[in-house]
């Protein structure tokens, strides 16, 4: 409704902007949690949790929830660098580790995801995956430019992201890349 009332009056767009409360890291992990909630609750009681009869019984809010990772996670994706202006961008200044905090929340959530019988059902879980492992890069770049190597290892993150590499194999190349860059973070 309120898309239809700014493409008819496109002047109200920036009151209307005014009054939208700002998406923060935080709203959009409460919103990703109630995805997962209902995608949890769409399942049926018993029976194969990963077979053919679960996924058509939570394909809806499986697709809600991977949609909406997709999307949050390209909102928060950090500028290139500090070298380019933000200025034009409709995304609030959101500090570096927090957007790593929000990449750790979404990697959790997607490793609580089963994994389908069906493969060709896993296809949007990888390919959302991949999309997170992506902001992770481009969200690690981003700190090491703000914060420096020091602050990134103190800070916890390279613990985080072995404990994903663990689960999933994409996170591997990132820790070896940190580890290469700053080569006394191996005996961390």
């Amino acid at each position: 409704m309120i898309t239809s009332l700014v493409e008819r009056h496109p002047d109200l767009a920036p009151e209307i902007q005014s009054l939208v409360p700002k998406l923060t890291p935080q709203s959009a992990l409460a919103i990703l949690t109630k995805y997962e909630r209902q995608f949890l609750e769409a399942f049926p009681y018993g029976g194969d949790k990963q077979g053919e009869y679960a996924y058509s019984r939570v394909h809806t809010a499986y697709k809600a929830l991977l949609d909406a990772i997709r999307d949050y996670t390209t909102y928060f994706r950090p500028p290139p660098s500090l070298s380019s202006s933000n200025s034009n961008s409709t995304t609030p200044y959101i500090l570096p580790a927090e957007i790593l905090s929000f990449l750790d929340n979404v990697t959790n959530l997607l490793h609580r995801l089963q994994t389908w019988n069906n493969p060709i059902h896993n296809l949007a879980k990888e390919s959302a995956m991949a999309e997170v492992i992506d902001a992770w890069e481009a969200a690690i770049r981003w700190f090491l430019e703000v914060n420096g190597g020091f602050a990134f290892t103190m800070g916890g993150w390279l613990d985080r992201l072995e404990a994903h590499a663990g689960k999933e194999e994409g996170f591997r190349r990132i820790v070896e890349e940190i580890r290469r860059q700053f080569s006394w973070t191996r005996n961390h």
